[in-house]
């Protein structure tokens, strides 16, 4: 691609045939060496961009993105959803809070006390030894998660 440039062999081949000399090297070697240096801080930060933006809101993504952060093999990090929060059962006098319906349709979604959906919540599980370190967890999961998302983090006893 156009951003992988080698700088000293750039700078070599613009250089005229009678200039290609080993003091001149030397010397065009050290000019460039500025240069160089603030492309390889440029490929670093381009990479590191590459990462970032590789992770979505899908639930593996989130689940990679904290596993390399913490540089663990075994995927002791995982997302579970949470289930049946959504599906209640109201004596006849009761009533819940507030029902969505789709136009047209006879599915409907509950809100629970109106403000929060069941069906949107998940929970992050955090082996022990990763206890102390909650707070990088919640800002990876919070920047990585779609808008909306509602989760919990669970710390389970790693054997």
């Amino acid at each position: 691609m156009w951003y992988k440039i080698d700088i000293f062999k750039f700078a070599f081949l613009l250089l005229p045939p009678p200039l290609r000399k080993k003091k001149m090297f030397a010397f065009l070697k050290v000019l460039t060496l500025p240069i160089s240096y603030l492309h390889d801080e440029l490929m670093k930060y381009r990479d590191l961009c590459d990462s970032r933006l590789s992770v979505n809101g899908q639930v593996i993504y989130i689940e990679k993105a904290l596993n390399d952060y913490f540089l663990l093999q075994n995927k002791d990090i995982y997302i579970t959803d949470i289930t049946g929060l959504y599906r209640s059962v109201y004596l006849r006098n009761e009533s819940p809070s507030c029902y969505f319906y789709y136009k047209g349709s006879q599915k409907h979604t509950y809100l629970q006390n109106g403000t929060e959906n069941g069906q949107l919540k998940f929970i992050v599980n955090v082996p022990s030894y990763l206890k102390d370190r909650i707070e990088e967890i919640k800002n990876i999961v919070e920047y990585n998660k779609p808008a909306g998302r509602v989760y919990t983090i669970n710390i389970y006893d790693y054997e």
